[in-house]
């Protein structure tokens, strides 16, 4: 009987310790699927901390394109690209993010969300290509402004030329003025690109002070009143004028761009509190312009997306210093390393400025050779003529207006040839 007892008793002992390392083995499964379970959700919301409708590569990244259910290089983008992004299922597992600009996909810890929108410059969507288009085989690089890389296909590609620099092409992508190598084209041939009207000819106007006549006066020829500045701005909005840049004219004096047939440079001289003015009155007919500003005027109300800053001197603006010109202007009178310093200061202040207007349009070879040495590369003067491919980019023709300049006499100006 008591061996009878002792083998239930073991049995129950080995029953009981089954028990209990099954109850152990299931608790430690449990213990195993929670924590897959939380180091799945933790790399989800990791996933979805990549995601956004608008992303941008954090270092430079490469592009995918899938194959059936392989991811296979198909390019690369720079670093502080911004991206739209398909919307899509996120789960733990995701490990790649659909782009829409390029039907393409990037690894998702590549990006982050932008919350700021980031926008570029469609000014160039102005320009009238040239009947040129550069071809690329099996490969596309495209560089930005600063000759940073943006984007590398491997693909060929045919697009039209917009901008013809001394070692880039520029060309429209994506709807922004990217640049290719000459080195990495293929070839370049004849197409007809577009039958648009270009200019051969451009008129550059030049206006001073503004005022408001309702609050104020101002009987100098130099002085504008607003009316008169509505009424001219308000032509040239209607009639589908493009408002050039600096650099619009830069490159179409040096023959690198086709401009619109309307196209209209306009500038301002000096300076000073009426810029608000002027800013206000760009901002509300959306037309750019270039402040030429003596450049210890500077304030911040003179900063607009609007308004080009350019030098007429740091502090030379000042006459009646000699008697070699009817003004005796001070950049021709004064000592040159007094007028290179003026020059040079004016540049680190206007942040690199590169367009130069001479003080009461007074200028000789001396300073235009001073300019070169300070660091500008183009200048204007007060002639009445058009501005042509060719023209020498330190002598730009401007037309002057009065205080009494009538918007018909902005129309005569704008189309005499």
């Amino acid at each position: 009987m008591k061996k009878k007892l002792g083998i239930v008793a073991v049995v129950i002992a080995v029953v009981i310790m089954a028990i209990l390392g099954y109850v152990h083995y299931e608790n430690v499964k449990e213990q195993e699927r929670l924590a897959l379970l939380q180091q799945q959700e933790q790399q989800l919301e990791e996933v979805k901390s990549h995601f956004g409708e608008k992303v941008q590569t954090q270092r430079v990244t490469l592009l995918f394109n899938k194959i059936e259910d392989k991811y296979v290089v198909a390019g690369s983008l720079g670093k502080d690209e911004v991206l739209s992004l398909v919307e899509q299922e996120l789960t733990y597992d995701t490990e790649y993010f659909l782009c829409k600009e390029y039907d393409l996909y990037v690894k998702y810890q590549d990006v982050m969300p932008i919350t700021e929108e980031i926008t570029y410059s469609l000014r160039h969507k102005n320009y009238i290509p040239f009947n040129e288009s550069v071809v690329l085989d099996k490969n596309t690089i495209f560089y930005d402004e600063n000759e940073e890389l943006v984007l590398s296909l491997y693909t060929g590609m045919t697009l039209p030329i917009l901008v013809k620099e001394d070692m880039y092409y520029g060309v429209d992508y994506q709807d922004r003025l990217l640049w290719i190598r000459k080195e990495d084209v293929k070839e370049v041939i004849e197409q007809k690109n577009s039958t648009a009207k270009i200019a051969t000819g451009i008129r550059v106007f030049c206006y001073h002070q503004l005022y408001d006549e309702s609050k104020t006066k101002c009987n100098k020829i130099i002085c504008h009143p607003l009316s008169q500045m509505h009424s001219h701005f308000k032509y040239i909005r209607d009639a589908g004028y493009y408002t050039m840049t600096m650099q619009d004219m830069q490159w179409y004096v040096a023959g690198k761009v086709n401009m619109p047939y309307k196209s209209v440079c306009l500038t301002f001289d000096d300076g000073g509190e009426n810029t608000k003015l002027v800013v206000k009155m760009l901002e509300e007919y959306d037309l750019h312009a270039t402040l030429f500003l003596i450049a210890n005027r500077l304030q911040d109300y003179m900063i607009s997306d609007y308004l080009e800053l350019h030098s007429h001197t740091y502090n030379m603006h000042t006459n009646g210093h000699c008697s070699i010109s009817p003004r005796g202007s001070a950049i021709l009178c004064k000592d040159k390393e007094t007028v290179l310093a003026d020059l040079i200061k004016s540049r680190e202040v206007l942040n690199g400025a590169y367009a130069f207007c001479y003080p009461y349009y007074e200028y000789n070879n001396t300073i235009i050779k001073t300019l070169k040495e300070a660091g500008f590369t183009m200048a204007f003067m007060g002639d009445e003529g058009l501005v042509h491919v060719g023209d020498n980019p330190f002598k730009i023709s401007r037309y002057t207006f009065s205080n009494n300049s009538s918007v018909n006499e902005l129309k005569y100006w704008m189309h005499r040839e």
